[in-house]
């Protein structure tokens, strides 16, 4: 089985931060808060959310490439804070997780799942969250799915 290297993580980024690092404020900074009805309640308006630091799509493909029929194992991680939850959702193809067959997966605060996946469906596939606000805030990306490998006649 093939292990994604590294770990899927959905978590909260502050707006201005290199993929893979928190941003950090400096002086005289002064970012522009979202439109009305781009924001949610409970958030700073700073705060956006991503997938492996990346947000809005901005994760390079070739990080997340598999092959159809190829056996791969997902390590998704929810992070960042003690209050969100997550729903990852895998267009396209389909995942085993909690012992369910399904393409959305459920995750509670600072939970970590584990899902495998045999993919039969060849392109170029989106990766979000289907909390609304999460996705609406950058919390999508995309994955790829090649021809599977030809087998030797050795």
């Amino acid at each position: 089985m093939r292990q994604l290297l590294g770990t899927l993580v959905c978590g909260a980024l502050l707006a201005g931060a290199t993929p893979g690092q928190q941003a950090q404020s400096r002086p005289g900074d002064s970012p522009v808060p979202p439109p009305p009805g781009l924001s949610q309640n409970f958030y700073p308006w700073f705060v956006t959310f991503s997938l492996n630091g990346y947000a809005h799509g901005s994760m390079p493909l070739k990080a997340i490439t598999v092959r159809k029929g190829e056996r791969v194992r997902w390590y998704v991680m929810s992070s960042t804070n003690d209050f969100d939850f997550h729903t990852p959702h895998w267009h396209g193809n389909v995942v085993t997780a909690n012992k369910m067959r399904t393409d959305v997966a459920f995750m509670g605060p600072m939970q970590m799942v584990t899902a495998d996946m045999v993919p039969d469906n060849e392109g170029i596939w989106l990766l979000d969250c289907h909390v609304s606000f999460h996705n609406t805030a950058g919390m999508n990306g995309r994955y790829a799915v090649g021809p599977a490998r030809k087998l030797s006649a050795y």
